[in-house]
């Protein structure tokens, strides 16, 4: 339902495995394991707990998300 909701607004660029993409839409990789921080917060966090940065905000273009 995931999929089915958001879809029409994502843009994945050629070569992404399909297995990573729906990843995206699992309902149980999203929410609480994903946060937004400030460039330099986030790499102060990095510093305290294994964590990895997956993506940067930028300004809305004709999709929402973007997958690179």
């Amino acid at each position: 339902n995931n999929r089915a909701f958001v879809e029409s607004d994502v843009h994945a660029v050629s070569g992404i495995d399909p297995i990573l993409q729906t990843l995206c839409y699992d309902p149980q990789t999203s929410g609480g394991l994903l946060i937004t921080l400030t460039e330099s917060d986030a790499v102060h966090l990095l510093k305290l707990i294994p964590a990895q940065i997956i993506g940067r905000v930028t300004s809305r273009k004709e999709k929402a998300l973007w997958l690179i």
